[in-house]
């Protein structure tokens, strides 16, 4: 939570927004995963809080599965919304309804992420919500899990100068012993049941 004399100190002469570790982290996560809807930012930022925040979101993630997540009060993430685009880190974008986070090019510098700048894909949206969620729910049950992002492995395909299928998502295995590819535990994530075809596809196409 933001105190109040924290609100009111008054600003150095010519000082603009200070980035913090949690800025950086949290620039680097919308960057991996494109943009992140208004309505997780205070998940985000609540996991990646050096306090602990004072209030938690219930998650249902399977029928009488819960998670409790800590998430930040709206106020507190509004303050940091207002921090980011007063430091034009990130820019905000409607589409279908909903509020998203966006990070410009100076935030994407900052964070030390050289990707493109993303432009909201209207049809993609649903899909880049659902990894993002997933990767949430990774995170919180463990901190120390190290999300391979769909973007980090395309760019280590096109290195490769492969064709195998691009997953959402990855965890690091154990190390290789032979030491001839990293492996990883490929996640897809559907909304909607896929094709046995399409499946199988999957499965045989995977990054080896």
């Amino acid at each position: 939570m933001v105190s109040r004399a924290e609100v009111r100190r008054p600003r150095r002469w010519g000082a603009g927004v200070e980035l913090t570790a949690r800025d950086a982290t949290a620039l680097r996560w919308l960057a991996d995963q494109y943009a992140v809807r208004a309505d997780l930012l205070g998940l985000l930022l609540g996991r990646l809080s050096p306090e602990s925040p004072r209030a938690v979101h219930r998650w249902q993630y399977a029928p009488g599965q819960w998670a409790t997540l800590p998430t930040l009060a709206d106020a507190t993430v509004r303050y940091h919304l207002r921090r980011w685009l007063q430091a034009r880190w990130v820019s905000v974008q409607r589409a279908l309804g909903r509020t998203w986070i966006v990070p410009t090019p100076r935030g994407l510098a900052l964070a030390g992420a050289d990707y493109r700048p993303w432009s909201l894909v209207p049809s993609r949206l649903a899909h880049v919500h659902a990894v993002g969620l997933v990767r949430l729910a990774i995170e919180a049950a463990n901190p120390q899990a190290q999300w391979v992002s769909e973007r980090a492995l395309a760019r280590l395909r096109a290195q490769q100068r492969a064709s195998w299928w691009l997953p959402d998502g990855a965890l690091p295995a154990d190390d290789d012993p032979a030491g001839r590819h990293r492996p990883l535990h490929l996640l897809e994530v559907e909304l909607t049941p896929k094709h046995l075809a399409k499946l199988q596809q999957v499965f045989e196409d995977r990054y080896p």
